[in-house]
């Protein structure tokens, strides 16, 4: 009962549609399970969530579909990733969504009921410029909270510098009148079959904030285990909002399914799966490739400097052999 309570208190306080939307709710499981260090990652749902200039680093297309579940607060993603022409295409879609929760007085009689429902989404661009990846993205979303109808417009900016095997990453967000941003750098301490990558990041929501590192582990290009850790300044009289995340991670050929948890406290444990794919292949391959005919060499052969009768032509001389003809006059004797 007191959870349900603490719910109908929380929900139109930290989801409400005049605010940004909630980063645990829109960040993919390997970001959320490394501490929410999110601006440098460039994988699919991790940067149309958190920074679209991570798009720049996809070569196939790729597309995402998450579930999260929060104390009854169902939370749906849908993106997709595509290259085209010199940078990368991003379109996603969410749809939020709680029961109804009936609301009571001091005396326990109902007095009405709470719901929550969110529907958006987003359209995204990422240009790679060397070490340099820009991105933009645009949205719009239309929510119904306690039977209050609101909609909007947000607009995300961002960029990401490789440096080697580190990346730095940056963006920001303006929801209406409210602006967020966060930073964050990744650090791939070795790659290969097995990796381990090591972050940190700061993220900044209006009056609150928080810190956040985490890691990476990895087996066989196969698995990856991975934990994190928050602290912060938050303002929400809620206790509990930051600590530990954990999560991992199974890669087998073009398929990925991720897992993340974080606890949150007296709102309960936000938990998140999804499931991702690439096409191989479906990319442009304008100039890759060449006609039989193109490859082809052609050589020409010379024709035989003899002239001789008993002289050869080559079996590429589309021309019949000469012949020779001698003339033989005979001058009778007086």
């Amino acid at each position: 009962m007191k959870r349900a309570w603490i719910l109908a208190l929380a929900l139109p306080a930290s989801l409400q549609a005049a605010g940004n939307p909630d980063f645990s709710l829109r960040s993919g499981a390997r970001s959320l399970a490394m501490g929410e260090v999110a601006a440098a990652a460039d994988q699919g749902l991790e940067s149309l969530a958190w920074n679209p200039a991570g798009l720049a680093g996809q070569k196939d297309v790729q597309a995402t579909l998450g579930h999260t579940d929060w104390v009854g607060l169902s939370a749906e993603q849908l993106f997709v990733a595509a290259p085209l022409g010199s940078g990368t295409l991003g379109l996603g879609g969410f749809y939020d969504s709680t029961p109804d929760l009936v609301q009571r007085d001091t005396t326990g009689q109902a007095t009405g009921s709470l719901s929550y429902r969110n529907l958006g989404g987003a359209l995204a661009w990422g240009q790679s410029l060397g070490s340099l990846a820009l991105g933009l993205e645009a949205g719009g979303w239309q929510v119904s909270n306690a039977g209050i109808a609101q909609s909007g417009l947000q607009v995300d900016a961002g960029a990401q510098y490789h440096l080697g095997s580190v990346v730095l990453g940056a963006a920001g967000f303006q929801v209406e009148s409210e602006a967020s941003w966060q930073g964050s750098i990744l650090w791939s301490v070795f790659q290969g079959s097995n990796s381990l990558r090591l972050g940190g990041g700061y993220i900044s929501e209006g009056i609150d904030s928080r810190w956040g590192i985490g890691a990476e582990l990895g087996f066989l290009n196969s698995l990856s285990l991975r934990a994190g850790w928050q602290v912060g300044n938050q303002a929400s009289v809620i206790q509990g909002l930051t600590g530990p995340t954990a999560g991992l991670g199974v890669q087998w050929g073009a398929f990925g399914l991720d897992y993340a948890w974080m606890p949150l406290g007296e709102l309960g444990q936000v938990q998140r799966g999804q499931l991702s794919w690439k096409f191989q292949g479906l990319h442009s391959t304008v100039g890759s490739s060449e006609s039989p005919a193109a490859s082809a060499s052609t050589t020409s052969v010379p024709a035989p400097a003899s002239s001789k009768i008993d002289a050869v032509p080559a079996k590429s001389e589309p021309e019949a052999p000469k012949k020779e003809v001698k003339l033989k006059f005979v001058v009778p004797a007086e």
